[in-house]
């Protein structure tokens, strides 16, 4: 072992291993196509999140109105 290659475990013990472990190209084709996907997920996850937060959103807005509805109302209907 020279001493490049200790650097380069210290450094990321991942590529280190990558480049031992003699992957062949239709495994980083694997690789390649695996990261797209997960990619893809991540943004169709953080939408689904922010979707989620919109629904609160609307939600605690709807429940809100319909109690100042109902204080206004019932606040004209004892006092009037």
């Amino acid at each position: 072992m020279e001493a490049s290659e200790i650097a380069e475990y210290v450094y990321c013990k991942r590529a280190w291993w990558l480049n031992r472990s003699n992957i062949t190209s239709v495994d980083l084709t694997r690789l390649n196509d695996f990261v797209e996907g997960n990619t893809i997920h991540s943004k169709k996850f953080r939408k689904t999140k922010v979707a989620i937060k919109m629904q609160y959103v609307g939600f605690f807005c709807v429940i809100t109105s319909i109690g100042v509805l109902m204080f206004l109302v019932g606040f004209e209907f004892f006092f009037n």
